[in-house]
């Protein structure tokens, strides 16, 4: 993502780790960089994510959430155009969710300023990604027939 001449961050406002003091920490790598645009879309929904990641132009796309916005971003990819749409959009992830599962994995740093620091001189890497029959996206985990209190 670091040859990106802007960004597109979409975050979530019914999550409940939505924090603008640990956005702002994450962003500010970002926004100190000349030259590159910084574009945060805030969304109450499905609906309100498709339309933000519609029309992405050049921008890198960057989810500020935790594995449940995640989910709803690629979610939204793949019912915008499938495996296609996906395979063409380059995601970074500034992890503020809760769990964080999938930035744990994935080597992500949790802490705000080092995710974004990571967004400008880290480089891509594809993951699998599953989807159901139904046409479901499963990004990080999946249950069958019981799940837990996380």
């Amino acid at each position: 993502m670091a040859d990106t001449t802007g960004y597109l961050v979409v975050g979530n406002d019914d999550a409940g780790s939505n924090d603008e003091e640990r956005l702002a920490a994450a962003l500010d790598p970002l926004r100190s960089r000349p030259g590159v645009g910084v574009d945060v879309v805030t969304t109450d929904g499905p609906d309100a994510v498709r339309r933000a990641v519609d029309d992405l132009d050049d921008r890198a796309l960057v989810v500020a959430g935790g594995d449940g916005s995640l989910h709803v971003v690629v979610q939204a990819l793949w019912d915008l155009g499938g495996a296609e749409r996906l395979g063409g959009t380059t995601i970074g992830l500034l992890p503020l969710g809760t769990g964080n599962d999938f930035a744990r994995t994935a080597g992500i740093p949790l802490e705000p300023a080092e995710a974004g620091t990571l967004l400008l001189e880290g480089s891509a890497r594809s993951t699998d990604l599953v989807v159901d029959d139904t046409g479901t996206v499963v990004v990080n985990a999946t249950h069958a027939g019981m799940s837990a209190d996380a």
